[in-house]
């Protein structure tokens, strides 16, 4: 027992020198006004409930546009008016854009892949930024795919045409799903886009699913970027629910890039083919290899 309590003690001790240390390093930063956070839990029932922006409403109005607050271990600073944001991103937007990475995307690799993820400094986000300037959106490069935007649009108006029509057509009321019809269209253009093939309506729905469930896993709050200390045990379970879709994202283009590298090795010196995204990105991670080899 007196070793039990002896530890209550000593815990409550360490978070009164973490609160006091906390408190005098924020003076010393000279931050912004805002509410005194508590111990360990910072600020985090002044914002919580189901309305946090309206909560964040009333604290910018006794403090005013631009606040400090404690969510947990994490230090936050809203920008509550369109001019204070235009100026905070006029002034620091490049240590904004190298803000944390979300917690739920640490798995699988995804943080160091993906441009959303990786700090602006990082090299392979200069070279991913490069590769998407110069290839994926470079004025040759759109104007090449006017032809499969065009097709995709009237693609989606026949559909939604056709849609409307069935649903009407027995006097009924039906009501017809545009979103799902211009996500279809959307994933369409993205896949012709990228690997220059279709896409069909069972990945599509698949696909459309994964990405829903990925942003909503991604938007939900997360005790693990409140307090970082306890990231590694995943109390929510959101790194491995979103493990689930980024591992079947990646399989599905694995399965393209795969096709296409079998397709390569056959083809052969059969004629120069147009070069999509995925060639490009081929060409270059070749051209790695050999220097690579080379050196």
């Amino acid at each position: 027992m007196a070793i039990f309590i002896g530890c209550i003690c000593s815990l409550a001790l360490l978070l009164l020198c973490s609160h006091v240390f906390q408190l005098l390093s924020d003076a010393r930063r000279r931050l912004p006004p805002g509410l005194r956070p508590l111990p360990v839990i910072g600020n985090l029932l002044d914002v919580a409930g189901e309305l946090p922006h309206r909560s964040l409403s009333r604290v910018a109005e006794r403090y005013g546009p631009l606040v400090t607050l404690r969510l947990g271990t994490t230090l936050a600073v809203v920008a509550s008016s369109p001019a204070t944001a235009r100026e905070v991103l006029h002034r620091h937007g490049a240590s904004i854009t190298d803000r944390g990475t979300p917690d739920a995307w640490r798995t699988e690799g995804h943080e160091s892949n993906s441009i959303f993820a990786l700090p602006t400094r990082h090299h392979r986000w200069r070279a991913l930024r490069r590769l998407g300037a110069e290839q994926l959106f470079s004025p040759r490069r759109v104007e090449k795919q006017r032809p499969l935007r065009r097709d995709a649009v009237r693609g989606l108006l026949r559909h939604v045409s056709e849609l409307a029509a069935a649903s009407g057509g027995g006097g009924g009321t039906a009501v017809v799903d545009v979103g799902r019809a211009a996500f279809a269209a959307m994933a369409s253009l993205l896949f012709g886009s990228l690997f220059s093939v279709g896409i069909d309506a069972a990945t599509s729905c698949q696909f459309r699913d994964a990405a829903r469930e990925f942003a909503l896993l991604t938007l939900t709050p997360n005790v693990s970027e409140f307090f970082p200390v306890v990231a590694m045990a995943d109390l929510q379970g959101l790194r491995r629910r979103t493990a689930r879709h980024i591992t079947w994202m990646y399989q599905l283009i694995d399965g393209h890039v795969e096709r296409r590298m079998r397709g390569r090795e056959t083809a052969g010196a059969h004629g120069e083919k147009e070069k999509d995204l995925l060639d490009v990105m081929l060409d270059i991670s070749e051209k790695q290899e050999q220097n690579d080899d080379s050196l």
